[in-house]
């Protein structure tokens, strides 16, 4: 087998292998709305995930290096209806090309509280949107290096291409690769995630 065969197969082999780690993630997601939606709390947008890839020719915006989901409580109103804003916000941000301060994949977890409701499409659009680098969601993961457990989020973090307006907020995170089936979805992500939540909406 010549150098420039191996090399092909190579490329396909990655390219599968990609696949099956998009496939993977999916499912987790998933599950975690599932999760989500059992305790009150539901996905801000449908299928949203990401607005990273692009059809441009920059190869550098044909890799999904991360996804978002965004999770609010149902609101208060008639029949369960959810509104399109938001006081409270919980956020799940899937990093597959984090930082250097760290050499694995990881999941930034956030639970935000503003200080009166704020539109779901304007706490997207705002998120990680300017042209700083590395990103607000980098920032805060590079922030959490070497920390334990949940952390309150420094004000200049949290106002800076990550929520603005937003009067308090928490994060911690959690190895990608330690969310093995749905016990630990709900031990590492879930339950924790909302007992941040819970804490900023009664403080």
């Amino acid at each position: 087998m010549s150098e420039k065969e191996s090399l092909g197969q190579s490329i396909v082999q990655a390219i599968k292998f990609l696949g099956h780690v998009y496939e993977d993630i999916g499912t987790m997601v998933n599950n975690l709305d599932e999760a989500m939606e059992k305790k009150g709390w539901v996905p801000t947008h449908t299928n949203r995930v990401s607005d990273l890839l692009s059809n441009s020719l920059d190869p550098d915006q044909w890799l999904l290096p991360a996804v978002y989901r965004h999770y609010a409580p149902y609101s208060s109103g008639s029949a369960g209806k959810k509104v399109k804003k938001t006081s409270a916000m919980v956020a799940i941000l899937v990093s597959l090309l984090p930082p250097k301060t760290h050499d694995e994949a990881v999941c930034l977890l956030t639970a935000v509280r503003f200080p009166k409701p704020k539109a779901y499409s304007e706490i997207w659009d705002e998120r990680d949107s300017g042209d700083d680098e590395p990103c607000g969601s980098d920032r805060l993961t590079e922030y959490l290096a070497g920390k334990d457990g949940a952390q309150p989020i420094p004000d200049e973090l949290l106002q800076n291409d990550l929520f603005a307006g937003a009067e308090a907020g928490v994060a911690f995170l959690v190895p990608l690769c330690s969310l093995t089936d749905a016990q630990s979805l709900h031990n590492k992500i879930v339950a924790p995630l909302l007992q941040e939540a819970n804490k900023l909406l009664s403080a």
